[in-house]
């Protein structure tokens, strides 16, 4: 038993610590070592029945049996969605149980603060190689890979035709926030500190230039939640005055960057119905609606939308429509469809339904729960930015999105049971 946890333990530590250099390739190797890791961790959950003994895994296990019973219920009763659609929802609900195995890896075998030392590094490596290549493409246009950036003034740095920088960025920072609340009270240096500083400086331009007001917005409201939730009062100081000092400046000396906020305000004062995300918050709604207890199935939003700006829908004879001018009309009919909601919640509701949002619900009220009566409150934090409900998010199922909501939630979980843990041996790189 003990040379099979050996095993698992030296090739999940590869899997582990190359995963954060996958994410930058997107989903394709992403993907491979999430299978690869899963086959692993479940020889060892096998052998030790862990499935049986943690209330944790068992809450898991839940939730994921709620995303394969929606796909089930919508494979036999709903007519609605073509056979084909419904055997590709079957097969990605049983294929998403990967990410189930993802997190347990993370839980199980991320087991000494070491781990969290060798993720603080290289997330910030990542960080620092993101945010220079990010502001090189701004300023020469293309990035060191020759990517250039979008005709409307977005930065997609190493992604090339994928606004998505600044979200990547924003996540990486998260682990390695983790990472620093776990290490903070053992690095009494001041050089340990000031790397984590030095990541939010370098941040916060970069988002700023992405023109990603999301990622900006969030990554704000994260310094905030540090600021509030950290002890320490030198480093809570430090993170305050970087950032007034950095929004000042920065604005003042690019002040074409608050044009995109000026749109948005703008945008405002014509109506929310101008927002195309409202349009899709509808349609998401309405599917709920018409699969309260199952939802349409994962993946079945984008086959399902159609259906609310047909004329078997009717949505010309809702009252609220009838009050919209002939733009906002255009506008919200034309945005009705799309890949995803563009809201985890609504996207949950609607693919899952009322089942599967109460399970999952029930999932991170028990993380909140658990870390909040911990003594390591600030771990709360990236679970908070990651489900924050009154902004637009990307798709709860896609793909690359999972990979980083369960790597950052197995890491948030692995650092509450190592704090909680004495006497652990780690060997110090930073030296006083």
């Amino acid at each position: 038993m003990n040379k099979l946890k050996y095993i698992n333990q030296k090739y999940v530590d590869y899997i582990v610590f190359i995963f954060p250099l996958s994410l930058l390739t997107g989903p394709f190797f992403t993907d491979l070592l999430v299978v690869t890791g899963g086959i692993l961790v479940l020889t060892y959950i096998i052998s030790k029945k862990i499935w049986i003994k943690n209330i944790n895994l068992k809450i898991f296990i839940y939730f994921f049996l709620s995303i394969i019973i929606s796909s089930l219920f919508n494979f036999f009763f709903n007519s609605q969605i073509e056979y084909n659609e419904k055997i590709i929802s079957l097969f990605k609900s049983f294929a998403y149980l990967r990410f189930l195995l993802f997190f347990i890896i993370l839980y199980l075998f991320i087991s000494t603060k070491n781990h969290f030392l060798k993720i603080y590094k290289i997330s910030s490596i990542i960080i620092c190689f993101l945010c220079l290549d990010t502001c090189y493409q701004y300023v020469f246009g293309e990035n060191l890979l020759g990517f250039n950036s979008k005709s409307n003034g977005r930065l997609t740095g190493i992604f090339d035709d994928e606004a998505i920088i600044g979200g990547v960025i924003l996540k990486f920072f998260l682990i390695q926030s983790i990472s620093f609340f776990v290490l903070k009270n053992l690095f009494k240096n001041k050089y340990f500190n000031l790397s984590y500083l030095l990541s939010i400086i370098l941040i916060l331009p970069t988002i700023i230039f992405t023109l990603e007001r999301t990622s900006l917005l969030l990554f704000i409201f994260s310094l905030i939640l540090i600021i509030l939730f950290l002890k320490e009062k030198k480093i809570k100081l430090y993170i305050f005055s970087s950032l007034s000092i950095l929004i000042i400046v920065f604005y003042s000396i690019f002040p074409n960057a608050l044009n995109r906020w000026k749109e948005t305000s703008i945008d405002f004062h014509k109506g929310i119905y101008t927002f195309g995300y409202i349009s899709h918050f509808y349609s998401a709604g309405n599917m709920f609606l018409d699969n309260p207890i199952f939802g349409v199935g994962i993946k079945n939003f984008r086959n399902n939308c159609e259906y609310y700006r047909s004329g078997n829908f009717n949505i010309d004879d809702k009252t609220f429509y009838k009050k919209l001018n002939k733009k906002q009309k255009k506008n919200f009919s034309d945005n009705l469809c799309s890949t995803h909601p563009h809201s985890t919640y609504f996207e949950l509701i609607s693919e899952i339904g009322l089942y599967g949002l109460i399970t999952f619900f029930i999932l991170i009220f028990n993380f909140y729960l658990k870390i909040y009566k911990s003594n390591v409150r600030p771990l709360i934090i990236p679970i908070i930015i990651l489900l924050f409900p009154f902004l637009p998010s990307g798709s709860f199922f896609n793909n690359y999105n999972s990979a980083f909501f369960w790597l950052i939630i197995g890491l948030t979980f692995a650092a509450k049971k190592n704090l909680q843990k004495k006497n652990l041996k780690i060997f110090f790189i930073f030296e006083n």
